[in-house]
């Protein structure tokens, strides 16, 4: 496990956190704060069995090791070098703890932990969020407990935190959460027998009637690592405890789905993948856009807080601005998380999530709030529209000349991925673009789609071929349902065999009615 402590804008909220965190617990521990702090008085300050590292040449790589900490340098940051953690030291204006923390998250998923104290910067909330992603846990300072709020209070309003206390409370939280996870990993490995449910089917179901929101199609490592860090943050050792707080607590299913749906995004993410989207994608386009007269329709699904659909939204203005065109364009952006999609609407961002956007965009694109942060301009904001929709289920939009679905996938079984890459090729125009993340592909599909970039995973749909229709549910969850159903002959108490009235009536009552 790493515990990076950031922020500490005063040490004395730093120095009983560190009193109080026990050796021999497995754990390494980073610190990065604006100022250095003295080696001596962090040798005053640690408790019994740790020992102090040194990193603060650029390009040294990070070896994490158990009872060791180590302080990095301002401005410093650590970054996933071909495989391989190093400390870069540079300066400009890449947030260097958003950047140390979205390190830390990738490479130790699970084990990564934050834990944000005061200060009066604007970083950390991009870094927190990609903590959370990679089902790790965020612990932040109760801002009445320090005068330098700002740090805190932004990572509250962001509702990014799992815990909110003074620093000498955390540690014995942290050991508490740690010995939690640790006994909690070893449930939900057993693969389901005959008509029964496993552990993870059960906790779904459970979850499915309270929320109305089913993760059957999702991988199931991914759901037990974020089923397990709840139970974790309750400190619950057994599935059975925490089903009994599912069904007991009605905001614990709130939370667990929250879980679920949480993802990273950012302006430009990726910025190269959106330098070959230009040449290869848009610019062509805003090019047919001066001959055909037709609108520029863009789908963006799962498009979490907005960042991505309005960078969509800036290249497409851009382009049509360029070639002095009256330009037609809607950015369909869509995604199953409401709370998400309200903060797109709202289309207020803090400073940190603007760091990496050029001076030339920030001031064509957006206007500074009274509320400490930055508003979409008018014309970006009418270019995007945002509604709730799941891709698994509800039918596609159609006649499409672009879809950016990035970093989705990854979290989907490889059936249900199958499925989507169909419906892409069905929603889109013939020779209109698919782009997903750098992780994904389009599978064994080649005979519908050709590649652009194989590098950002850019690809065309093809003119000719079959095209498939689209299967809803994407996920196939019809088929897992009956596939539940006892069969003929088996040991159930039900005596006979399931018509077909039968297995649909229940299969509507599963989709549609109350728990």
């Amino acid at each position: 496990t790493v515990v990076v402590v950031i922020g500490f804008g005063d040490e004395r909220d730093l120095l009983p956190l560190l009193q109080r965190l026990p050796a021999g617990r497995g754990v390494a521990l980073v610190l990065i704060g604006r100022e250095p702090l003295a080696p001596e008085r962090l040798a005053e300050a640690l408790a019994p069995g740790w020992t102090q590292a040194t990193l603060d040449k650029s390009g040294a790589v990070w070896l994490p090791k158990a009872d060791h900490l180590w302080l990095l340098p301002p401005q410093g940051r650590l970054v996933l070098v071909g495989g391989e953690i190093q400390l870069c030291t540079s300066t400009g204006a890449t947030q260097a703890i958003d950047v140390t923390l979205g390190t830390l998250g990738e490479v130790f998923e699970e084990g990564a932990i934050a834990i944000l104290l005061s200060g009066e910067g604007v970083q950390g909330a991009q870094g927190l969020r990609a903590i959370k992603a990679a089902g790790g846990m965020v612990m932040v300072q109760d801002p009445h407990s320090t005068e330098h709020d700002q740090m805190p209070r932004q990572a509250l309003t962001a509702e990014l935190a799992d815990a909110v206390l003074a620093p000498e409370a955390m540690p014995d939280q942290l050991m508490r959460y740690l010995a939690s996870v640790r006994r909690a990993s070893t449930w939900g490995q057993r693969p389901s027998r005959g008509c029964e449910q496993d552990e993870l089917g059960r906790v779904l179901a459970l979850l499915r009637a309270r929320t109305r929101h089913d993760f059957r199609g999702y991988r199931r490592r991914m759901l037990l690592r974020r089923v397990q860090r709840r139970m974790g943050l309750r400190h619950l050792d057994t599935v059975e405890d925490y089903l009994d707080v599912l069904r007991s607590d009605p905001d614990e299913p709130q939370q667990l789905l929250r879980d679920l749906l949480i993802g990273v995004t950012s302006f430009f993410r990726d910025p190269k993948a959106f330098e070959e989207l230009v040449e290869r994608v848009i610019a062509p386009l805003a090019e047919r856009q001066s001959e055909s007269g037709e609108g520029i329709r863009v789908w963006v699904p799962a498009c979490s807080t907005g960042e991505e659909a309005y960078s969509m939204a800036m290249l497409l203005l851009e382009a049509c601005e360029h070639r002095r065109l009256s330009c037609a364009i809607q950015v369909f952006a869509t995604d199953i998380d409401h709370t998400a999609l309200n903060i797109a609407r709202h289309g207020l961002y803090p400073p940190s999530a603007l760091a990496e956007l050029d001076a030339q965009r920030l001031r064509r694109f957006f206007v500074e709030s009274d509320e400490q942060g930055y508003r979409v301009s008018k014309q970006l904001r009418e270019a995007v529209l945002f509604a709730p929709h799941n891709l698994l289920s509800d039918a596609p939009f159609s006649r499409l000349d672009l879809i950016s679905c990035r970093n989705l996938l990854i979290y989907l079984e490889p059936e249900v991925q199958h499925k989507l890459i169909g419906l892409f090729h069905f929603a889109l125009r013939p020779g209109g673009a698919l782009l997903l993340g750098p992780s994904e592909s389009i599978g064994p599909h080649h005979e519908l789609f050709e590649t652009l970039s194989k590098q950002w995973r850019l690809f065309r749909r093809l003119k000719g071929g079959r095209v498939p229709l689209p299967m809803l549910p994407a996920s196939g969850l019809g088929d897992n349902a009956l596939s539940a159903m006892p069969s003929h002959g088996s040991e159930s108490e039900f005596p006979t065999p399931y018509t077909l009235a039968e297995l649909a009536q229940r299969q509507l009552l599963n989709d549609y009615a109350p728990a």
